[in-house]
């Protein structure tokens, strides 16, 4: 073979076998059978990554202890003990509140041990017939020992209220007059209830007052506790009346009576013309000489 034709012979056998080599390290290799593959994966590092906020706030349960801090007291009525009586003791954080009940012992005495410091909004009622106007609210230091007393005052008994009609009463003119009877009570809240008194026989008095009385005397209250009766009033200004029932009397709260106003007198207004739609009017106006 001539030299020439060799060389290019060789040239593109090496051309071939290049080609060749390529394709076969691009193709996959093939798995032997009976051998399994493991492919492993790195766990992403989300110590960075922020969350969103929920609303709302963390809650934790109230209580009124353990702490250093002591409540004591007394309860009396009239400078008596009172024995049994509810105590009602709140702690107050922020816009909550725990509250503990406690009832006095023979002398009148209360006590709370190791409770925490903080606000605290303590009152006092038997009932039905004791209790306070206003509950004592203070601020308990962390190792404090408050002395807190109260005073009872006695609520239960007949409330009697009055109430005319017109209001105020006219003079020489029929007057409507309802008096109403409750019993005042302490329920087991420590709160003031009126309860209507029924079938209870109530009888107008006179205080000295220029009163005149149309109807029946006594009368028996009905299932509002009311009491009606039908009067005139003689004179201007406060008339006392009173009622009785059960034997005490009882001064009304009453409006003075006074005259009528007189009518008042309507002033027309001017009359005024109301033209057809469409029509006209003239005016002649005369000159002077």
């Amino acid at each position: 073979m001539p030299r020439r034709h060799l060389g290019l012979a060789l040239l593109l056998a090496s051309a071939l076998l290049a080609a060749c080599s390529h394709g076969h390290e691009a193709g996959p290799q093939p798995t032997p059978a009976g051998e399994t593959t493991t492919t492993s994966t790195t766990e992403p590092d989300l110590s960075s990554v922020k969350l969103a906020g929920i609303p709302g706030r963390t809650t934790t349960t109230l209580t009124f202890g353990p702490g250093q801090a002591v409540l004591t007291g007394t309860v009396t009525a009239g400078g008596a003990s009172v024995a049994g009586a509810t105590v009602r003791v709140q702690r107050i954080v922020g816009d909550r509140e725990i509250t503990l009940d406690l009832l006095t012992d023979d002398l009148g005495a209360w006590h709370v041990d190791n409770v925490a410091g903080g606000r605290y909004r303590v009152r006092a009622w038997r009932a039905p017939d004791l209790t306070v106007n206003q509950p004592q609210l203070f601020f308990l230091g962390a190792t404090d020992t408050r002395l807190v007393t109260f005073a009872l005052e006695q609520v239960q008994g007949v409330g009697v209220v009055g109430a005319v009609a017109p209001s105020p009463p006219f003079v020489d003119e029929p007057v409507g007059l309802a008096v109403t009877v409750a019993t005042r009570v302490v329920d087991d809240q420590g709160v003031i209830r009126s309860q209507p008194s029924v079938g209870v026989g109530v009888s107008l008095t006179d205080a000295g007052g220029s009163w005149q009385l149309d109807s029946a005397n006594p009368v028996v209250t009905d299932a509002r506790g009311q009491a009606e009766w039908q009067v005139k009033c003689h004179a201007t200004g406060p008339q006392p009346l009173a009622v009785t029932v059960g034997g005490t009397i009882y001064q009304l709260k009453l409006p003075a009576c006074t005259n009528r106003p007189p009518p008042t007198t309507a002033t027309s207004a001017p009359s005024s013309t109301v033209l057809p739609i469409g029509s006209t009017t003239s005016t002649t106006v005369k000159k002077r000489k």
